[in-house]
């Protein structure tokens, strides 16, 4: 402000001094008006008539070009003020209002392949729900991290794709996973699904910052009561996460995938199989279907799909043998089918499950995987149930 008063004061007095024109004398008033009008708009030296006296019109110039130097720092000084001011409000008082959402908690050199698993499981599963990934790290970095990925990844994919779409939706926040508030603005708490991913680094330290998240989700004002898929570096540590939500389940990801590598090298076909369903970006999917009219055996249930493979029932009571679940692996052809009771079937994508069913039931989705005969049914069950 002190600049600006210098500046006006001083155009009055020089233009007072080359003595005007004929659009504004000498007088300190006039002088004033004409000096205003030169600091404020440029086009106001237009009035100056081209005969005018050097001096006048030298003066004009002067002090348009400083009026307007002067405006344009103004006015970037006040759209960066704002702009940090939005930024700052849009990290600490902006929230998620989605519902049913899937929530992504920390960032790994696991969160890419993650968020490309998931935009594969719901493209799969015929169904649309946004995705919301928050991480302790710069939003822009994140941003430009994951576009730059799915650009490489999706080069070849059509434009009208749905998981474009996806990738548009998908909500980068940036906040601590282990405050309250932070986990407040994220939606927490009206999520469906809850992905808790271990940090890099000492396996201890990372057990350590789940279960700060643990805590910090069971301390919220009001109850979470999705499920929570957490990643733990030493297997132990899953009792504790259990014990602070109910509904937790433990993924210890080394410890599966050397039993996987320990199958392929032992027993290929059972091998291949669980490694087919690691994945939703390439592999089979299983699915768990609803009992129709006419599948009165478990063989006739098969007979119903050509591009699908039913490999158990989801049985009505607890199976002996099946560690406290109901899934029963490879029942013989003649099993007969109860009423309540699911078939549990292996298909590439769902579309090759709901051509035949009408009710369907999506347990777990991938896609893109190749089309399994059922004459391979029988053998591949048997030492699926074996191995399990």
């Amino acid at each position: 402000m002190v600049g600006a008063v210098v500046l006006i004061l001083s155009g009055a007095a020089v233009w007072s001094a080359v003595g005007g024109d004929e659009n504004a004398d000498h007088t300190w008033e006039q002088s004033m008006w004409m000096s205003w009008g030169l600091f404020f708009d440029p086009g106001t030296q237009t009035g100056v008539a081209a005969n005018a006296a050097i001096k006048v019109k030298l003066a004009a110039l002067i002090f348009s070009v400083l009026g307007f130097l002067y405006n344009l720092t103004f006015l970037g000084i006040i759209v960066e003020w704002i702009r940090s001011s939005m930024d700052t409000w849009t990290r600490t008082k902006s929230r998620v209002w989605y519902g049913e959402h899937v929530l992504v908690l920390g960032w790994s050199e696991k969160t890419l392949y993650l968020l490309n698993e998931l935009f594969e499981a719901i493209h799969s599963s015929g169904k649309r729900y946004p995705v919301v990934v928050m991480a302790d790290r710069d939003q822009a970095e994140m941003h430009q991290e994951i576009h730059q990925y799915f650009l490489q990844l999706w080069e070849h994919m059509s434009f009208f794709d749905r998981r474009w779409r996806m990738l548009s939706s998908l909500k980068i926040r940036q906040g601590i996973a282990h405050e309250t508030d932070s986990l407040d603005r994220a939606g927490a708490m009206r999520a469906q699904e809850i992905i808790i991913l271990s940090r890099d680094g000492d396996p201890r330290t990372a057990d350590l910052e789940a279960i700060r998240i643990m805590v910090a989700l069971s301390s919220m004002r009001q109850p979470v009561r999705c499920r929570i898929f957490a990643e733990v570096q030493v297997q132990e540590v899953g009792k504790v996460l259990r014990r602070l939500h109910s509904r937790t389940e433990v993924i210890h990801a080394r410890a599966a995938s050397n039993h996987v590598l320990s199958l392929l090298a032992t027993n290929h076909l059972v091998g291949t199989c669980f490694a087919d369903l690691c994945s939703f970006t390439a592999g089979d999917e299983l699915y768990v279907v609803d009992r129709q009219d006419g599948w009165n055996t478990f063989q006739e249930a098969c007979s119903a799909f050509d591009k699908a493979v039913c490999i158990g029932v989801q049985a009505a009571k607890q199976v002996k043998g099946a560690f406290g679940t109901r899934i029963e692996l490879a029942p013989p052809d003649d099993r007969l089918l109860q009423e309540g009771e699911r078939i549990l079937v292996m298909a590439s994508d769902w579309q090759d499950v709901q051509v035949h069913v009408g009710s369907l039931w999506h347990w777990r989705g991938t896609s893109h995987g190749p089309s399994t005969s059922t004459r391979l049914m029988a053998g591949l069950a048997v030492q699926l149930q074996k191995t399990v």
